[in-house]
């Protein structure tokens, strides 16, 4: 039988949940066991330019959590929930959607800050313990498999952990610390069961048999991660998604309650009208605009890029003579190219 969580767990949870995290479980600093399945995943390049998932020290780290921590005890790792576009919202015509997780303030800012009260209280229990640290899509954790194994839930058939109350909508953080803690029970159920919804719905095909992504054929990372061209096979499937891709998450069903609890926010989606005045953003205009935003890291090249992809697939002429208008000033190369291809292919359409 396992033995009860003292007051001391549970009022780490309660004050995380203060702070507006959802989601709060703990789990020992045992190496993961489904580190094999990373392995692989990079074996078979599907982490396409992302060169550095391969590089030795985030490989080690990844096997070995107490690299970044020596002295590592125990692992709390908490959810943050954010709104997913509904998949009424991806259908609407002419229409782009920033990813839900780029609402607000870049989390890699705000969850570290948010999570400090917390940190305090932990560092106050024991005067002699090293100050616990914060990490959040920051460093080499497997961050999925230590919520599933604090118990928050299961990796779904999307590679997107999913808790039975909350759904998938959420960022992940953890808190390591060389207190010990008395874990939660891992989660151990797969309730994905026989629903094949996401796998469905994937405009590229990019989810694998065994719940991992091929970056590659990837919405989210050829629209945020990758610095380049865009592949010309997935220009016409990127449809609405301007930066990110929530589709495998918005047509999950255990996304429904989420979906009708949390509105999508309105300054995550733009109409025809907002993306050709989107398109003209300046390089100091896109910094005062997003710049404390997660949607920074698309970068200003990046974004317009994938304006031109959406506008070229509106069939809206306008499209094309804005496009016309920013080539004589335009200096960045990659803008330009995916502008002088906005122009062209116009011009070709007609």
């Amino acid at each position: 039988m396992k033995p009860e969580q003292s007051s001391l767990e549970n009022e780490i949870k309660a004050r995380a949940n203060s702070l507006g995290f959802q989601l709060c479980g703990i789990t020992s600093a045992a190496p993961p066991q489904d580190y094999f399945r990373y392995e692989r995943w990079v074996e078979n390049d599907n982490h396409a330019e992302m060169n550095y998932l391969a590089s030795p020290y985030h490989m080690e780290t990844r096997r070995q959590p107490e690299r970044l921590f020596p002295g590592l005890q125990s692992i709390i790792v908490l959810g943050s929930m954010y709104a997913l576009p509904s998949p009424s919202t991806l259908l609407q015509k002419n229409m782009g959607v920033l990813s839900g997780y780029m609402t607000g303030e870049d989390y890699h800012q705000s969850i570290p800050t948010r999570l400090e009260p917390l940190v305090g209280f932990l560092e106050s229990l024991s005067p002699a313990t090293r100050r616990p640290r914060i990490f959040t899509d920051s460093s080499p954790i497997l961050e999925r498999e230590l919520g599933s194994r604090a118990g928050l839930g299961w990796i779904g058939r999307n590679s997107c952990l999913i808790s039975p109350q909350m759904g998938s909508g959420f960022l992940l953080a953890e808190i390591f610390t060389d207190l010990p803690l008395l874990p939660d029970p891992p989660f151990t159920a797969d309730r994905c069961g026989s629903c094949q919804r996401c796998v469905e719905a994937c405009p590229t095909k990019c989810i694998l048999p065994d719940r991992t992504l091929d970056s590659k054929r990837c919405i989210s990372y050829a629209t945020i991660e990758n610095r380049g061209s865009i592949p010309t096979w997935m220009d016409q499937k990127i449809s609405h998604q301007l930066a990110g891709c929530d589709i495998c998450q918005s047509v999950c069903p255990w996304n429904r309650g989420s979906l009708q609890q949390h509105p999508f926010p309105p300054e995550n989606q733009f109409d025809l009208d907002q993306m050709l005045k989107l398109i003209r953003i300046t390089a100091e205009e896109f910094t005062a605009r997003f710049g404390t935003r997660a949607v920074s890291r698309v970068k200003r090249s990046g974004l317009v890029r994938n304006l031109t992809i959406l506008l070229k697939h509106s069939g809206d002429r306008r499209a094309a003579l804005v496009a016309k208008d920013l080539l004589l000033t335009e200096k960045d190369p990659l803008i330009r190219k995916y502008l002088e291809w906005l122009w062209v292919e116009n011009e070709q359409d007609k």
